[in-house]
């Protein structure tokens, strides 16, 4: 075995692992946490773990967990988790076929409440982040336009990446 297919195990063996227990401990005590900067430090924890995890545990096991927060009572929290949501999403580079309409048909409603929370800075925050929300959902959604007219293999694995749709847009062009 040669030293890039050492680092290519390596790395593989790193991401998820060790880190999806650590989302595990973190999704599991962010309900219950009494304190906002203890709801803040969870937030900053799942910005950390990002790295070391697969995209579909971002989408399934983070993204529900933030949504969560988008209703908190301290408005601190809610832009945090506005911000945070926007970071996580933007991170994902690829999508199972069964997740990817979620940001129109989850995210998007579960946060159209931000638009007219009482705090300025929830606003202002949900504000500047929608652009990049959209810039997210338009390339999810030519992923999974690319994988289903261009590449019908890609439906067998279920996984669409974004390289897919950089093609689909070279070809919408």
């Amino acid at each position: 075995m040669n030293a890039s297919t050492q680092h290519s195990t390596r790395r593989l063996l790193t991401i998820g692992g060790p880190a999806l227990l650590l989302l595990n401990l973190v999704t599991s005590s962010i309900r219950n946490c009494l304190w906002p900067s203890s709801r803040l430090h969870g937030l900053k924890l799942f910005l950390n773990l990002l790295p070391h995890l697969h995209d579909e545990d971002k989408v399934d096991r983070i993204v529900p967990y933030v949504v969560e927060l988008l209703s908190d009572d301290v408005a601190i929290v809610r832009a945090e988790a506005c911000r945070t949501l926007i970071i996580v999403v933007e991170s994902v580079q690829t999508i199972s076929a069964q997740n990817a309409t979620y940001i129109p048909e989850y995210l998007l409603p579960q946060m159209r409440h931000l638009s007219t929370d009482p705090d300025v800075f929830v606003r202002a925050t949900y504000a500047t982040g929608l652009v990049r929300l959209a810039d997210v959902a338009v390339s999810t959604l030519e992923m999974s336009q690319a994988a289903k007219t261009d590449k019908p293999e890609m439906e067998v694995s279920g996984v669409i990446e974004v390289s897919d749709a950089v093609t689909f847009a070279g070809v919408l062009r």
